[in-house]
């Protein structure tokens, strides 16, 4: 048997993400599994295939077939040499080696040895990539890259509902539509681009995220019909299609951000009955129970948050003075010790937005009635904006990050259509020529 045949399907899924750029965190959000879950994988991935680093396990990857760099990546040349055509650039040439060929490609897809150029191409457009023109520390996207691709739109509004992915579909609950507070959920399906009407969450809430945790979908707190936060704690199953209880939080939430790392939900902040608040709830779903972690240097209501590489991002939001601009870092890691850090602000505040990860970047959509997309790069703390969309996406955006596609949904009442998108990301690489 050979060494390829030796991996399940499951295997190769998480193979093929880990060698075209995702974190473990990445993959694990990606699956619906465990963070734990994905290092298992990867132990046993690495073992079967003889692989001692992720750089031989993504060489093994394109040498199998599992990832096609023609799809992943595009190959630039160094400024030096004049940029060819995008034909030219999309694949080495037919007349190089196969060893020439092979150290492109895995030139292309090991993101910690080349420039990475995060770019937004249009739907089926076959748009030429922009020519990376930035110095290795700092990585930009041109003006004009964003482009929106509409699929079928929501059924109805979610104004302050969530939005999680799992197993590659979307699932959007809870909210607030123009019939008032809801409870109802919905499923999209990216392959036949179909929304399914689920059974409805038990209590109606709005002011909510959603996460995943090994295959089900958590909803703590949110804000009743009465406009009151509540503690409780309500789990979606899939598999069964049946909601269950879980411990309720230590106080009553609304507006929180919401996170999950190494297998354990984080919500921070959001409003009490009266004000904005900075404490963070960690809750363990093995044992069923929260505990009060260290809270953030800064109280804050309709905050985001989005993890990458084990640490959250927790991003704007609002308080009683109006809209915030800061960007803290919690590690759940050094709990305990110096747990959160004050990184870069936003270049301009910003609250009731949504926010996604694509590998090593951050992006913050809607809000405040802000036409711009604001992009942050997690390894240099740096911000950039976008030019200004051509899509009115408003407050309370559903935002959902699903391999290298953006899931962005317009979701305020006041807006006519409820439009949904997908924004789909490539990566450019530069490498130095021979």
């Amino acid at each position: 048997m050979t060494e390829e045949r030796q991996l399940s399907e499951r295997e190769r899924e998480i193979l093929r993400l880990m060698a075209t750029g995702a974190t473990n965190q990445q993959i694990a959000v990606e699956l619906g599994i465990s963070i734990n879950t994905v290092k298992v994988h990867l132990r046993n991935i690495f073992a079967k295939i003889g692989a001692r680093s992720r750089t031989e396990a993504t060489m093994h990857a394109v040498r199998s077939g599992i990832v096609d760099i023609a799809t992943n990546a595009r190959v630039a040349p160094p400024q030096s040499v004049p940029t060819p055509s995008p034909s030219a650039v999309a694949a080495p040439a037919p007349g190089g080696t196969r060893r020439q060929r092979l150290i492109l490609a895995i030139a292309a897809i090991s993101v910690g040895a080349v420039i990475v150029a995060l770019l937004v191409v249009a739907n089926g457009q076959g748009r030429a990539p922009l020519p990376a023109t930035q110095p290795t520390t700092e990585v930009l996207l041109g003006r004009e890259t964003l482009s929106w691709s509409e699929i079928p739109s929501l059924p109805d509004a979610h104004e302050g509902g969530a939005a999680v992915t799992l197993d590659g579909r979307i699932y959007v609950v809870a909210g607030a539509t123009d019939a008032g507070v809801t409870a109802a959920l919905w499923r999209y399906d990216p392959a036949s681009q179909t929304w399914a009407a689920l059974a409805g969450k038990p209590t109606p809430v709005r002011d909510v995220r959603a996460a995943v945790l090994g295959g089900r979908i958590f909803i703590p707190g949110g804000l009743t019909a009465a406009g009151v936060p509540s503690d409780v704690l309500e789990i979606y199953d899939p598999l069964t299609g049946e909601w269950a209880a879980g411990a309720p939080l230590p106080s009553p939430r609304s507006a929180y951000a919401l996170a999950v790392v190494e297998g354990r939900l984080y919500l921070f902040g959001g409003r009490d009955a009266q004000t904005a608040r900075a404490e963070v709830f960690a809750y363990d779903p093995a044992a069923d129970a929260w505990q009060t972690q260290t809270a953030m240097p800064t109280a804050r209501a309709f905050a985001d948050a989005v993890v990458v590489d084990s640490r959250v991002y927790v991003l704007g939001g609002e308080d009683a003075s109006g809209a915030l601009a800061t960007n803290e870092q919690y590690t759940p890691a050094a709990e305990g010790r110096q747990s959160w850090a004050a990184l870069a602000p936003m270049p301009f505040a910003r609250s009731r937005f949504g926010a996604g990860p694509i590998a090593n970047f951050v992006f913050v959509i809607g809000g405040t009635d802000d036409p711009t997309v604001l992009y942050y790069d997690v390894r240099i703390d740096h911000w950039q904006i976008s030019a200004p969309t051509r899509v009115a996406v408003g407050d309370f955006p559903l935002v959902v990050a699903r391999d290298n596609v953006l899931f962005v949904a317009q979701n305020a009442r006041d807006l006519r259509q409820r439009q949904a998108y997908e924004m789909r990301l490539l990566y450019t690489v530069t490498i130095p020529a021979p």
